[in-house]
């Protein structure tokens, strides 16, 4: 070697050094689908979410350990109604993304997930909890707990700890949600040995729920299950309390889609509902979301926003990992997840792709509902 190239040593050693250890797909895009609500009724309320999904791909972006990854975030908007949702998920295989995160409502996810799992294409829904999503679905997976488990911390929180003898639930005959939910709770509920159960069905544009808490005053129930969402659950809530019901009242998850207290009024307080998450919860990467999402857009309003940011989570990783972002082999990756930390808590995949993980139980004491207590699978 000529003296005058010895200077080109040190350089060519800092390059070396500077190369990724895990290959140059770590260095590569990842390009990522989000099935959302971008118009209809709930788009508003979905907003949220978008946000928690863009502070993971903005976290994800700055983490070395993810060696610099490049997510690039494509949208589909469903409308938020399930044609839409089958629509959105057909946009998504011609686009040619691996993989999407999405949609949020279990009727949505149901007929995205056909699509999806026909095309190979990942697909993490973070908040729909019908337990059908991923039934024979190898690349369906889910970040929130399922309807069975639900259902059963619901029915045994109302048996243990409310004591709860006569029971009615009012259930949405035109949500799969509704239903699944509805249909999970009583089944576990008579397992406990408390029979004494009503069930009553309403439709899902039903405005005015007088004539249906008619039927129900007469039975003077000690609990008033409704496994629906916010708009329905709370108007029906203000409804009971003008008609003079003193039930315990009890919900889902779904009572989170918007502030309940905007329907229901005052009349939501001493209310109990399950959630996939609280701000309460100590765990570093549940205060370093809230930290870092409250420093970027303001106050958490949903409670189950931080399951879409660990689904980001999760298809990063899980990329990572494979140093790939074939469909099939991050699938094969995230089937192998077993403890993986995420701001809802810590979460492995079951045979089903269906997340093993707590539930928190809130309860309303103002508009805003307070920690009650956590139920761990």
């Amino acid at each position: 070697m000529k003296p005058s190239h010895l200077f080109l040593v040190p350089l060519v050693l800092l390059y070396v050094l500077a190369l990724p250890l895990t290959g140059h797909c770590t260095a590569a895009s990842f390009k990522i689908g989000l099935i959302l609500d971008q118009s209809g009724k709930s788009r508003v309320d979905q907003h949220p979410i978008l946000q928690a999904v863009e502070l993971a791909v903005t976290k994800i972006g700055a983490d070395h350990r993810f060696g610099n990854m490049n997510i690039q975030l494509e949208i589909f908007d469903n409308g938020g109604s399930v044609i839409g949702s089958k629509l959105a998920a057909l946009k998504a295989v011609r686009s040619g993304v691996p993989a999407v995160i999405g949609p949020m409502r279990s009727s949505n996810a149901l007929i995205s997930a056909e699509v999806l799992q026909k095309a190979g294409i990942v697909m993490i829904t973070p908040t729909a909890t019908h337990p059908e999503i991923t039934k024979e679905r190898d690349f369906v997976f889910r970040t929130c707990y399922t309807d069975r488990f639900q259902g059963d911390t619901l029915s045994k929180f109302a048996c243990s700890e409310l004591n709860a003898k006569k029971t009615v639930v009012l259930t949405n005959t035109k949500d799969r949600y509704c239903k699944g939910l509805a249909k999970s709770f009583i089944q576990s509920y008579r397992q406990c040995g408390a029979n004494e159960i009503t069930e009553f069905d309403y439709l899902e544009d039903v405005t005015d729920f007088q004539h249906l808490v008619d039927a129900v005053i007469p039975l003077m129930p000690d609990l008033i299950f409704i496994p629906g969402y916010s708009r329905d659950a709370g108007t029906i809530i203000s409804t009971l309390r003008r008609s003079g019901s003193t039930a315990l009242l009890l919900g889902g998850d779904g009572w989170g889609t918007q502030p309940i207290h905007k329907f229901a009024g005052d009349a939501i307080f001493g209310a109990f509902r399950t959630a996939f998450w609280h701000p309460a919860l100590q765990n570093p990467v549940s205060r370093t979301f809230v930290k870092d999402f409250e420093s970027r857009y303001g106050k958490v309003t949903r409670l189950d926003i931080p399951s879409a940011y660990d689904a980001v989570m999760l298809l990063a990783k899980a990329a990572r990992i494979a140093e790939s972002r074939d469909s099939r082999t991050i699938r094969d990756t995230l089937k192998s997840t077993q403890a993986f930390m995420g701001a809802t808590g810590a979460l492995r995949f079951d045979p089903n792709g269906d997340a093993v993980k707590q539930a928190v139980i809130l309860k309303y004491t103002t508009g805003i509902p307070t920690f009650h207590t956590v139920v761990q699978p």
